[in-house]
């Protein structure tokens, strides 16, 4: 087995819903001895599964991700290129935006 392929399966056990999978079958195989903990793991990952395969919760992390739309008719600012908001070096450095701009500018 090549290293490609066992990343790709650890990739595929460690993101979900393969670690709810995972999750369920060790609640599954506790609730022998810890019976509370068992199915309380178990019934979590049954929930947290069926609620990321709901096509709102998807839709919604979706939206999260995108950049919110802007009508091109109504918008006041035409031909402007927008990105998401994002930190510049300079501000992560902790440097004001004036002296950042002064040093983009030199």
């Amino acid at each position: 087995m090549s290293a490609w392929e066992l990343t790709n399966i650890i990739i595929r056990l460690v993101l979900p819903p393969g670690v709810l999978i995972i999750l369920g079958l060790l609640g599954a195989a506790l609730a022998r001895s810890r019976v509370r903990y068992g199915v309380g793991l178990a019934l979590f990952s049954l929930i947290a599964l069926y609620a990321l395969s709901m096509p709102v919760v998807g839709f919604g992390l979706l939206r999260s991700l995108q950049p919110p739309y802007i009508d091109p008719v109504n918008d006041p600012n035409p031909g402007l290129i927008r990105y998401p908001a994002r930190r510049s070096s300079a501000h992560a450095m902790g440097r004001s935006s004036s002296a950042a701009r002064a040093s983009l500018s030199s």
